[in-house]
């Protein structure tokens, strides 16, 4: 195995973390500050990680908001500075629990009143109008009732999640990969 230097590593780690931002659209930057923070053994400031990431300081800024917005960085102070310091979260079952509360839960609810009303309409409005006649009503109850099933199915796996989080986690095995450059 081929030695390098922890800045070679540091480089790698977050090459690999921006390529993962980019498969969801998501700016390759927020993947790469992210990195920095989890190797960094101090938290950082915005100045170290625009220096770092050889971005301006306030693009950095933007994306280190976004990344607090997301609950994946905390910002710190440092005693006797008063500058902004940043370290990335890595309790999974604390993030995703976050996550859940902050998009995931809002959204369930929408959907569920999304489809009572709609429900409601369909099952009460009179035949006539723009309204669909009886057959096409049904079906489009169907429809409902479908999404209506994978939601709750959804919330019901989310919210087992989440509880089963709050259980300490048993150790997992790590298997070693090996990436290949494209």
């Amino acid at each position: 195995m081929v030695q390098i230097s922890f800045a070679e590593l540091r480089e790698q780690y977050a090459d690999y973390f921006a390529r993962a931002a980019s498969i969801y659209n998501v700016n390759p930057l927020l993947g790469r500050l992210y990195a920095y923070l989890l190797l960094s053994p101090q938290p950082m400031s915005l100045g170290e990680l625009a220096t770092t990431a050889g971005a301006a300081k306030s693009t950095v800024s933007v994306v280190i908001r976004t990344l607090e917005h997301y609950r994946l960085v905390d910002r710190q102070l440092v005693k006797g500075d008063r500058r902004d310091y940043f370290t990335a979260r890595t309790d999974s079952a604390l993030m995703l629990r976050e996550l859940y509360d902050l998009f995931f839960s809002r959204e369930l609810k929408y959907y569920e009143a999304a489809n009572k009303t709609a429900r409601q309409a369909l099952e009460t409005a009179p035949i006539e109008g723009d309204w669909p006649d009886q057959e096409q009503r049904a079906l489009l109850i169907r429809r409902m009732t479908q999404l209506e099933s994978f939601v709750n199915v959804m919330g019901d796996l989310l919210k087992q999640f989440m509880n089963a989080s709050d259980k300490p986690v048993s150790p997992v095995e790590i298997i070693p990969i090996e990436v290949e450059n494209e």
